[in-house]
């Protein structure tokens, strides 16, 4: 059975929250908002730019909402969040975001 691809496939950036996130050291804000906006000068339209997670487990996300205030908002570009919980959630409303992306683990273990 053959599927067909559908007219149009939307390709999210991650690398401002998945890139980041495990570097050994924390990245400062100015230094993510101009990769951010240097993937935006690039042509890219959606970005997952930082994750609404426990500061001490994530010291690299731990600036998610004073990002989110520095984020210059641009027509047709839409930044994104990740969230792991209700309190993630409120975070990014609380941030300003209008979209979030949503992680389940399959495991106990890697949650």
């Amino acid at each position: 059975m053959s599927e067909s691809l559908p007219p149009r496939i939307q390709i999210v950036e991650v690398g401002p929250r998945d890139g980041l996130q495990n570097e050994s050291v924390v990245v400062a804000t100015a230094a993510k908002i101009e990769f951010i906006e240097r993937a935006v000068a690039a042509g890219v339209t959606r970005l997952e730019v930082t994750s609404f997670v426990n500061p001490k487990r994530v010291p690299q996300m731990a600036d998610a909402e004073d990002l989110c205030a520095k984020l210059e908002p641009r027509e047709g570009v839409i930044y994104s969040g990740l969230v792991l919980n209700e309190k993630g959630i409120d975070r990014a409303i609380a941030s300003g975001l209008k979209h979030v992306a949503c992680s389940y683990s399959a495991s106990d273990t890697h949650s």
